[in-house]
């Protein structure tokens, strides 16, 4: 028989993980607030990748800055990267905007010789779509939350199972936007296609593990307790909890592990998928597989230490 691996015992220790790294992008919130793509803000947004060694940000800030475009630069990558995004507020006519942009072009040309530097986007987007946008997202995020809700409510017809794996898709997208707020990432309607994605791939993994503690919940009382057995512990169950939660507890470390094979060669399988995304897409998918690679693992670890867990806080299985 395999051995049961007691998962629930650490369900307070990561539950603290996740909250302590929540509470991180929380303060990172308020210092650095939210890299918010263009699509968002509203203004221009554009993009340089620098070939030549020595312009550091720093160097690019006061660049800038003596051109007249502001301090808003933006470092994407790592420490010694030389790929940055300016953004500029728009002028509010559509000719002055682009005349901005060549602007920009002229003094990049002026300092820099052609071959040292490479303009990968120059884009801009009005304050009424970036407004109607945001509304979108975040009605787009609520519809979907009610649609896992209604859907795991009419799979489990139990609302503790749908509790259970609501608040593993809700954990998941606060976890990556905590990631995302803390590395700076920029949120786009790529990242946003992301979180929908892993928010996708989250639920299939909670309700994989949520239907066999579902499954095994009538097995395992049935084939361990004797009907008188199971009307002593009914009894004492109205004075005390203790022996029904340490037999539920059982369960879900029982199918838990039972699904564990599962849970990790899937997740390891798309893993090294969005990796190799990550590592070799090129800059334009970048964020969008360092999102989905981070919310593979948070998927995953959620599906475990908090969709099953949660169960034991919401109530315990009632026994015939």
């Amino acid at each position: 028989m395999k051995k049961i691996i007691p998962f629930s015992k650490y369900r307070y220790l990561a539950f603290s993980f996740s909250i302590c790294v929540m509470l991180i992008g929380f303060v990172f919130f308020f210092i650095n607030g939210i890299n918010l793509g263009i699509e968002f803000t509203g203004g221009i947004t554009i993009q340089i990748q620098f070939s030549k060694s020595g312009v550091d940000i720093e160097n690019f800030r006061k660049f800038c800055q003596s051109n007249g475009f502001g301090s808003n630069i933006t470092q994407l990558g790592g420490a010694d990267s030389q790929h940055y995004v300016v953004r500029l507020p728009t002028a509010g006519d559509t000719n002055l905007n682009n005349q901005k942009i060549e602007d920009f072009r002229a003094a990049c040309s002026a300092s820099f010789s052609p071959s040292d530097y490479t303009i990968l986007s120059a884009n801009l987007v009005g304050s009424s779509s970036s407004s109607k946008l945001s509304f979108s997202s975040i009605l787009l995020l609520v519809v979907v939350l009610g649609l896992i809700l209604l859907y795991t409510l009419v799979r489990f017809k139990e609302f503790k199972y749908s509790f259970g794996a609501v608040l593993s898709v809700i954990h998941d997208a606060l976890f990556v936007l905590s990631i995302m707020i803390i590395f700076k990432t920029e949120l786009n309607s790529q990242s946003l296609a992301a979180v929908l994605t892993l928010l996708g791939y989250s639920i299939n993994d909670s309700i994989v593990v949520l239907s066999k503690i579902k499954e095994n919940e009538f097995q395992y009382i049935t084939s361990n307790l004797s009907k008188d057995l199971k009307r002593k512990i009914a009894k004492e169950y109205q004075q005390s909890n203790t022996q029904m939660i340490s037999s539920f507890m059982e369960n879900i470390d029982n199918s838990i592990t039972v699904t564990l094979s599962r849970t990790m060669i899937t997740g390891s399988t798309t893993l090294v998928m969005t990796i190799c995304l990550w590592l070799f897409g090129g800059i334009p998918t970048r964020d969008f597989a360092f999102i989905l690679s981070i919310g593979i693992i948070i998927g995953t670890y959620s599906s475990i230490f908090i969709a099953a867990p949660a169960l034991l806080f919401w109530g315990n299985p009632k026994y015939d």
